[in-house]
């Protein structure tokens, strides 16, 4: 059986898949005897507070799963650190489309891995999200007392299309702002005015704690990067219908250089698992059809057309294997090809000799849509060595004929200034 191209360039990165990926940075965990065990913390992009991490002493070493029931904090060398709390979380739902009418005041007890956001001589601040929402937590240094900072968003119980907010969370702050800053009205002003984003009360919490506080993350967990490159692409461009230009099924090929540039979107630079990418590509092909059908009425038939073809393809990558040398990846995109064409006829010669000269025929598309899938491998974090296969697109098309083309294409990029 003929396998599919694509199916046999995703094939190549399927042992990469069926492995688990990891991503061990250095890092420590506090046991509960409160004693700090140095080693090695596989770091994820947790899109919610971890229940549990992997962790071994030493590169080599074997890996133990951890959880709240038998660590007390841990942490990823200045990237993150999470301490685990006894919380009372809030379930009422903030998404529009989730809310309850009237305020949900539901809430349950859980233990957690809370991630430090900041901490001063006056408050901390933490993070926890799960599936249902995000939330932010608030610890008096003083006391230990640690609270949610409140946020509610309900429908009125009287008008159901009506959405009602609670910004408990700044009177709970102005209490904060009035012990440790009494003389600070723009700290007033701005809490009065606060949105629920880590942001901004990561920005209040450090100035109640008067600017002296020890950062837990990076201000800016994203990156971009850019890149350059230049390929080869191979074209396949077939004629379908039984009233076109040319019999059903014909096609012509052309092998071509192309040229790229672009930039990626990286959302954790610190494990590079997904990027967006928006690219710009261009590539000069031809296409030369000459059939000749001797006997016929028609004896002769050609076709001679150049398309300077420029893409601009937002795409997503996601890396199924990474190592700090080595990453293997995969990506998916769309292509909005805009094409200029020569100045091309299509010439039929007949068996008595006359020859008829159609101008721009057949009507090619000036713009159109295709579908790249690719796969490749990144190395060092600058080279980029990858192949794609563009899905059989639409290039003409009326109520009587039709032409796609697929494409193959293989290159190279570097990449800098992540």
């Amino acid at each position: 059986m003929k396998k599919s191209p694509k199916w046999v360039m995703l094939s190549i990165l399927l042992p990469f898949i069926s492995f688990a990926q990891s991503n061990f940075k250095p890092g420590y965990l506090v046991d509960l005897k409160n004693d700090t065990v140095k080693g090695y913390i596989d770091y994820r992009e947790w899109k919610q507070n971890p229940r549990s991490f992997n962790f071994k002493t030493n590169p080599n070493s074997t890996v133990q799963k951890l959880t709240a029931s038998n660590t007390q904090a841990f942490g990823i060398a200045s990237l993150e650190y999470f301490e685990r709390a006894v919380v009372s979380i809030s379930a009422g739902n903030v998404e529009v489309g989730s809310l309850a009418v009237g305020v949900d005041t539901a809430r349950v007890t859980d233990t957690v891995f809370l991630r430090t956001v900041t901490t001063g001589k006056g408050v901390s601040l933490y993070y926890l999200t799960d599936n249902i929402k995000t939330r932010f937590y608030i610890k008096d240094v003083k006391d230990g007392r640690l609270k949610e900072l409140d946020y509610f968003v309900y429908l009125d119980a009287d008008d159901n299309s009506s959405v009602k907010t609670i910004y408990a969370y700044r009177t709970q702050l102005l209490a904060f702002a009035y012990t440790y800053q009494p003389d600070n009205k723009s700290l007033v002003q701005r809490i009065q005015s606060a949105g629920y984003s880590e942001t901004e009360l990561k920005a209040i919490a450090n100035t109640i704690n008067g600017g002296s506080n020890t950062q837990f993350l990076h201000d800016k967990l994203s990156a971009v990067r850019f890149f350059a490159g230049a390929g080869i692409t191979a074209n396949k461009l077939t004629f379908s219908g039984e009233n076109g230009p040319f019999p059903d099924g014909t096609s012509r090929s052309h092998t071509a250089p192309e040229f790229s540039a672009g930039a990626d979107l990286i959302l954790n630079k610190n494990t590079q698992k997904v990027v967006f990418r928006a690219e710009l590509m261009a590539a000069a092909n031809h296409y030369n059809f000459n059939l000749s059908t001797p006997g016929a009425f028609i004896i002769n038939s050609s076709l001679d057309v150049k398309q300077l073809n420029i893409s601009v393809i937002p795409q997503f990558i996601y890396n199924v294997y990474s190592t700090p040398g080595v990453k293997a990846f995969l990506g998916a995109g769309v292509a909005f090809n805009f094409a200029f064409y020569n100045d091309y006829h299509y010439l039929t010669m007949y068996s008595d000799g006359q020859v008829v000269n159609e101008k721009k025929y057949a009507q090619f598309d000036k713009m159109w849509y295709s579908f790249p899938l690719k796969a490749g491998v990144l190395l060092n974090n600058k080279l980029e060595i990858f192949g794609s296969y563009w899905l059989s697109s639409p290039i003409l098309s009326n109520t009587n004929y039709a032409a796609h083309v697929i494409a193959y294409k293989a290159g190279i990029n570097f990449l800098f200034g992540k």
